[in-house]
């Protein structure tokens, strides 16, 4: 059943905010990637039309929101570049093959040792726990885990855990400059494992440039 309410809260910087359904009290958190038939931002006032998913941890969630004064036939438009929708997999998939491989190679091939590839899973656990619980933070309207810790979490060496995480969860994935610090990160990442296999080579690198 489709009910009707006002948006009384939203962040635009993190894509989620909440609603009142009218006649009630009662607030339901909801994301940006839960809006349909419209390319228009979220604002507070507006009135729309949702659907509740059954209840997580005791709440539940407004999904398929529908503008009230946007007819349901209308073809969105493309959303603003970068917002409301998860970007590409192409780069996120290549960097995730290095991050499989390159370590991989580097460890049968004997310049790294045996136990880094259980540094990388376990921090790819730990970097998936914290999207989690991050996650579920902001659907409670709770105290966030700050990004620069999430980003941290990947740079030494959870990865792969936290790309998993944002997919997964369908957090952070749509917010551009995250991404794109994280992609960074994710490079930055493989660069280090690099010159840690090839010192000589990052030795030479750098007299080069010294000597330039």
């Amino acid at each position: 059943m489709r009910l009707q309410g006002r948006i009384t809260e939203w962040n635009d910087d993190r894509g989620f905010g909440f609603v009142v359904t009218h006649g009630s009290a009662e607030r339901h958190f909801f994301h940006i990637s839960d809006l349909r038939g419209s390319a228009d931002r979220p604002a507070v006032g507006r009135i729309v039309s949702y659907e509740l998913a059954p209840p997580a941890d005791g709440k539940r969630r407004a999904v398929a929101l529908r503008y009230a004064d946007v007819p349901q036939d209308r073809r969105p438009a493309a959303r603003r570049a970068g917002q409301g929708r998860p970007l590409g997999w192409t780069p996120d998939a290549l960097l995730a093959g290095a991050h499989l491989g390159l370590p991989s190679w580097l460890v049968a091939d004997g310049r790294l040792p045996i136990p880094l590839l259980g540094v990388i899973a376990f921090m790819s656990c730990i970097a998936f726990v914290m999207y989690y619980a991050d996650k579920r933070r902001a659907e409670r309207d709770e105290w966030r885990v700050p990004e620069a810790k999430l980003q941290l979490a990947g740079l030494l060496g959870g990865w792969l855990g936290a790309l998993a995480a944002q997919r997964l969860f369908r957090h952070k994935s749509s917010k551009a400059a995250f991404v794109h610090l994280f992609r960074l990160a994710g490079l930055a990442a493989l660069l280090a494992l690099g010159g840690a296999a090839y010192p000589d080579a990052v030795a030479t690198a750098i007299g080069f440039a010294h000597a330039r």
